[in-house]
């Protein structure tokens, strides 16, 4: 799967299914992210090559075995932008649910890249796996940019876990969202 995506601000695009060779533009996207405070990744720690790889190698198998689906935006021949949605308890229990988590590098965001990404997977996810309902995702309350955008594309806030992370002597709630591919 290989799209160009024509940006709000005109910039030129690729949503594509991630590559080996992705493993230094994935790591300098993970750790531009993970720099970001509060709202950053969970790890607070920068990545190394071999966790890039790890990500890469991992996702991709995930992918063969039709266990997930996973893009990436791609601005000029480096990832900018990822997007997945994997099983959230593969078994007899979970099998209805996949867990998506995103995110844009900063200098990127505000284009429509991230709806894209999650409007992909969401369709990718209708067409490849019909046994999935719901679309969950996690994320930190203060992140009301995020919360706008999941809300606009369908998402439904389903409840929240108060002081679920710290960042310092600072708490911080989650908050858990659904799209549902089923009706209830």
């Amino acid at each position: 799967m290989k799209e160009d995506f024509i940006a709000k601000d005109k910039t030129k695009y690729v949503i594509r299914f991630p590559k080996t060779t992705d493993n230094k533009s994935t790591l300098k996207f993970f750790n531009r992210i993970v720099e970001e405070k509060p709202v950053g990744l969970s790890r607070r720690s920068k990545n190394k090559l071999s966790d890039a790889d790890s990500w890469l190698r991992e996702n991709l198998k995930k992918q063969r075995q039709r266990k997930g689906i996973f893009l990436v935006a791609d601005f000029q021949g480096s990832v900018i932008g990822s997007c997945e949605v994997q099983y959230h308890h593969p078994g007899e229990d979970g099998n209805h649910i996949f867990l998506l988590s995103t995110a844009v590098d900063r200098d990127h965001r505000g284009k429509g890249i991230g709806s894209r990404l999650i409007n992909k997977v969401i369709s990718e996810t209708k067409r490849k796996y019909p046994n999935i309902e719901i679309i969950e995702l996690c994320v930190k309350q203060i992140n009301t940019a995020a919360q706008r955008l999941y809300k606009r594309i369908g998402f439904k806030k389903v409840g929240s876990v108060p002081k679920r992370s710290k960042r310092g002597n600072k708490y911080i709630t989650d908050v858990y969202m659904h799209y549902y591919i089923k009706k209830k």
